[in-house]
């Protein structure tokens, strides 16, 4: 079994349906600058390769909120996130 983590998942939009082109980025303790990818046509992510810790991932998309959360991941773990993300006129 590998020691090294990743975190994976899928970023929507409220009415469900997949956000490409969201920047995702992952910063954490055992990091030394956060780590950045973009979401592919399906709205999917994914990075490998992390060492188990605490993390803080951030979305960012062009007329949406940000989205934010903190996840903890464990030696050898696939962390899996759903995301639901607003757009900025849902919230007016």
């Amino acid at each position: 079994m590998s020691n090294l983590s990743s975190i994976s998942g899928t970023i929507r939009a409220s009415n469900g349906e997949p956000l490409p082109g969201v920047v995702l980025s992952v910063d954490g303790e055992g990091l030394e600058q956060p780590l950045k990818v973009v979401t592919n046509p399906q709205g999917h992510f994914q990075l490998r390769g992390l060492n188990p810790g605490q993390y803080l991932l951030l979305a960012v998309f062009a007329g949406f909120m940000d989205w934010k959360k903190n996840v903890l991941v464990n030696r050898g773990e696939e962390f899996r996130v759903s995301a639901t993300m607003y757009s900025e006129s849902e919230l007016e």
